[in-house]
């Protein structure tokens, strides 16, 4: 039995798409920036992954304090895609200041948009799609409320609760305390 080539593991990070947070601009992660410093451009492109069809180019900044945005062309990806509050967006850094990105919705499902059109204003992007009849689509409607969960009620939630958290993250993180487990130096 012949053995498959192994894919090459590519430079991946994740963000999730919180309103007034990352909607502006996107920040990379600061450990990611190893695997794109050597190749820091002005630009970069996004595709979907999935799609060669279309891409769309942001601007990419470096601030004083060394984080790397992506600002100009970002609200159009967003609004192109369709994306808001809760998806969840894995980037894939291909080289070069290309990345693929793979979009998870609200309901941790995996969304494929074959073919999207950024000029259409059609939110499905794909003509081919047929509705369902009204019968048909009733009793999908009425088995998916059997079997939904309260799994995604939250997303609602803003991410003021996030950004919070950060501050409350350092102040955890200046705590010592007098019965240290182990000696953080």
């Amino acid at each position: 039995m012949a053995r498959m080539p192994k894919e090459e593991k590519k430079p991946t990070f994740f963000q999730i798409i919180c309103k007034g947070f990352n909607t502006e601009k996107l920040t990379v992660p600061r450990k990611f920036l190893t695997h794109i410093l050597k190749e820091l451009s002005e630009r970069a492109s996004l595709k979907l992954k999935g799609s060669s069809d279309y891409s769309w180019t942001v601007n990419v900044t470096k601030t004083p304090k060394g984080a790397v945005r992506f600002n100009g062309g970002w609200q159009e990806f967003l609004k192109d895609n369709s994306l808001g509050h809760g998806d969840f967006l894995v980037f894939t850094y291909d080289g070069k200041m290309q990345f693929s990105i793979d979009i998870f919705d609200n309901t941790a499902c995996h969304r494929i948009d074959d073919k999207i059109n950024p000029n259409s204003n059609s939110s499905s992007g794909d003509a081919s799609v047929q509705n369902l009849s009204s019968s048909e689509s009733s009793e999908f409607d009425e088995s998916i409320e059997e079997e939904e969960d309260d799994s995604c009620k939250d997303s609602e939630a803003t991410c003021e609760d996030n950004i919070s958290e950060d501050s409350e993250a350092t102040r955890t993180e200046s705590f010592k305390s007098n019965f240290p487990h182990y000696n953080d130096t």
